[in-house]
């Protein structure tokens, strides 16, 4: 399925970083709730330059914060390599990364309950 929304090798070992199964769950949420097959990539990439920047800084995407997203969406648009593309998406990062923090929270509260 992931290879679907994702046809670029580097994004494809980039998210390698992160377990597939949650991507997959990630992806399923999107196609349950009806949206948009552009709308699931753009979420996609900006989690998986999020991963990959966490990894980065040494923290495991699956740890994220709230905190850790305010400072990747600065750490963005601070970049003038990307700052471009990045203003352009600086939502979609934004509201991607929360959707991405709030299924790791469900997930966290699904796995202690399984307990």
């Amino acid at each position: 399925m992931f290879q679907t929304y994702i046809k670029s090798r580097s994004f494809r070992r980039a998210a390698a970083r992160l377990p597939q199964s949650e991507l997959a769950e990630f992806i399923q949420y999107f196609l349950d709730h009806g949206y948009a097959h552009k709308t699931i990539h753009r979420y996609l990439c900006a989690v998986i330059h999020f991963a990959d920047w966490m990894t980065k800084r040494g923290i495991s995407c699956s740890d994220a914060t709230a905190r850790d997203k305010r400072e990747f969406v600065r750490h963005r648009m601070s970049d003038p390599s990307s700052s471009g593309l990045f203003m352009h998406n600086k939502n979609t990062y934004a509201v991607s990364l929360s959707h991405w923090l709030r299924y790791l929270a469900n997930d966290v509260k699904i796995l202690s309950t399984n307990n």
